[in-house]
């Protein structure tokens, strides 16, 4: 049997670090995000992804090789003197159909778009008229899914959602969603005088070889998962178990029972899962996003890999959306003309649809994953 203390180092070791500092500063971003989110000029700049800025472009300039009518046509015109109220525009994906309003202003007044339709006078913002407004950045991270623990582990034994789940010592990590009545934990556990932990959840328990910080879950809360070392995984006795290999191969363990990998070491930043169980990840070392260990974008100049993913099912393919810049996966860049990017589903092929503002134009524009 190994000591308890052997452990408790190991999870030390595997934690993770610099976690406030970095939310400190997506809070820091987010704050200024809204900040930005007012009426400018044609010389402002719109807020993006990670609070940062990309040119608005509602002056009669040209992006050098962006021609937006080639991913979409026109919305609406801006009228003589009308201008985006920057940040205030949603494009929502509604059975598959897209939804865009856009607020403008002009001589002092505001104005809603709605697909094309004007709709005002109003003497503030209607941002209430807005579909879920979010900035533009939204993005997302498991490691901010946590729930307190404690109080599910009464006497030694795992109870949620009014059932049992077996006997605990403690968690290392616990997230718990009352309204679907899903919950993900790494437990700890005494078994043949042995120390075991594993992840659990409502779908049951699946053993994993050592405790655990790192706990992924899906934006939709459906789907959980842990990093496991390939040592570790692979190992054969107790003693393998405990080897730390620097930049050693790893499995995604699911708590549906499906194991993903191996994957190569990409020295991640962040990693989560998306809602079809993929595994994205961001490397600041490596300057590049992977998806499921393969390389999906290279940061770019106005990049630091605070944006958002955009998978096809199949992992295959996808985007990287960051500071108004989409870079898809076949090389294409949209860089400065990307905002409200969202997916719909046509004709069986997933979709990503963003909003572009040029030469004084709205337009809609899509690309498949």
């Amino acid at each position: 049997m190994k000591p308890i203390t052997i452990l408790s180092a190991i999870c030390l070791l595997l934690a993770q670090t610099g976690k406030a500092q970095f939310f400190n500063k997506l809070k820091q971003k987010a704050q200024s995000a809204v900040t930005n989110a007012v009426t400018g000029n044609s010389n402002q700049q719109v807020s993006t992804s990670g609070g940062s800025s990309a040119t608005g472009n509602n002056s009669s300039a040209t992006s050098s090789g962006f021609d937006a009518s080639k991913y979409g046509t026109p919305s609406f015109t801006l009228e003589a003197g009308e201008r985006i109220v920057y940040g205030e525009a949603t494009l929502s994906i509604i059975n598959n159909l897209t939804l865009i309003k856009v607020i403008t202003a002009k001589d002092r007044q505001y104005y809603l778009y709605e697909n094309g339709t004007r709709k005002g006078p109003f003497n503030t913002p209607p941002v209430d008229k807005l579909d879920n407004w979010r900035s533009n950045g939204d993005y997302y991270n498991s490691n901010d899914k946590e729930t307190n623990w404690q109080p599910y582990v009464v006497k030694g034994i795992l109870s949620v959602d009014g059932k049992s789940y077996g006997e605990y010592l403690q968690l290392t990590k616990f997230y718990h969603n009352k309204a679907k009545k899903r919950f993900y934990g790494v437990g700890v556990k005494m078994e043949q005088n042995a120390m075991a932990v594993y992840l659990v959840s409502d779908k049951g328990a699946r053993k994993i070889p050592l405790p655990t910080e790192q706990l992924l879950i899906s934006d939709n809360d459906e789907l959980g998962g842990v990093i496991v070392n390939a040592t570790q995984y692979n190992a054969k006795t107790p003693e393998e178990t405990y080897k730390i290999i620097t930049n050693d191969d790893f499995y995604v363990l699911l708590s549906n029972g499906k194991t993903l990998g191996p994957f190569a070491a990409v020295q991640a930043s962040q990693s989560w899962l998306d809602n079809n169980g993929n595994l994205i990840q961001v490397s600041n070392s490596r300057k590049a996003v992977f998806i499921n260990g393969n390389q999906l974008a290279a940061f770019g100049d106005s990049m630091n890999g605070d944006g958002k993913a955009f998978v096809n099912s199949n992992g295959k393919s996808g985007a990287w959306f960051e500071r108004g810049n989409l870079y898809f996966t076949d090389g294409t860049q949209i860089i400065d003309y990307a905002l409200q990017p969202a997916v719909s589903v046509e004709n069986g092929k997933e979709v990503l649809n963003w909003l572009s503002i040029q030469n004084k134009q709205v337009y809609v524009c899509k690309k498949d994953l």
